[in-house]
């Protein structure tokens, strides 16, 4: 993926559409919007393999909406970050094909789940030393998506939507855990 970035943005800049001075930045987004796209596009395949795609959309929106603003582990290479990325979505889908809770017990283990999250966020965000306001924008945030997440996990614990419920503890679940593994890792 390296090398394909490498090449189109070397292209870019050669018809004059960005200049040198922003070779890395347009490397780089290149790069990583083309292993994302090739991780969805591989993990769709799987979705649609398991028949579990509207799961998987599910649960894509809701990992990416909590990562983002959460964080988590990251790897640091491209091939290691497929695997695991590829695993867990095979793992979750195939999870919640075999197994799904009792509406209130997954809507216990999300709450327990978020508010975990929003703590374990606040100590990993301190020891990084983030900028005050980035800090304080970052924890807005994080209250609205508890709220938003909160409000979708109570709607289908009222309309009895257990397959989803159990799928969004589960995201929860594995968001919690990269938190978990950041949280070690940034201790070492």
């Amino acid at each position: 993926m390296e090398y394909l970035a490498e090449k189109l943005t070397q292209y870019i800049i050669s018809k004059g559409t960005i200049s040198k001075e922003d070779y890395g930045v347009y490397k780089y987004g290149l790069q990583t919007g083309m292993e994302m796209i090739f991780c969805m596009a591989i993990s769709s395949l799987i979705a649609i393999h398991l028949k579990s795609f509207k799961e998987f959309l599910f649960f894509v929106i809701i990992f990416f909406l909590l990562r983002s603003y959460f964080g988590g582990i990251h790897m640091k290479h491209f091939l290691s970050c497929l695997i695991c990325s590829c695993t867990v979505i095979t793992c979750v889908l195939m999870f919640i094909k075999k197994f799904v809770f009792a509406n209130w017990i997954s809507l216990v283990l999300i709450i327990l789940l978020l508010a975990g999250s929003y703590i374990l966020t606040y100590f990993i965000m301190k020891k990084q030393s983030t900028d005050k306001d980035e800090f304080c924008f970052l924890r807005k945030q994080q209250k609205k998506i508890l709220i938003g997440v909160g409000i979708v996990a109570l709607c289908f614990f009222i309309f009895h939507v257990s397959l989803f419920e159990t799928l969004l503890m589960i995201t929860i679940l594995v968001v919690f855990g990269s938190l978990v593994l950041e949280g070690i890792m940034e201790h070492r």
